[in-house]
């Protein structure tokens, strides 16, 4: 799944910090989820940055080529 872009991450900040709106309110307002509207947040409060994280991968292999 592609992360959202930078200038949706931008609008829902912006909007969050009018606070006029709750979470809620605000995943329903840009068709996102709940729980992205809260990490976001969360993010950008602790970084500064909106900016997606790199992708981290799956597991690594249990098995190795004989």
């Amino acid at each position: 799944m592609k992360p959202y872009s930078v200038d949706l991450r931008e609008k829902v900040i912006q909007a969050y910090e009018k606070r006029t709106h709750s979470f809620r309110q605000l995943a329903a307002m840009f068709s996102v989820s709940l729980n992205f509207v809260w990490l976001l947040v969360s993010q950008h409060k602790k970084t500064g940055s909106v900016a997606p994280k790199p992708h981290r991968g799956g597991p690594s292999p249990k098995l190795t080529q004989a």
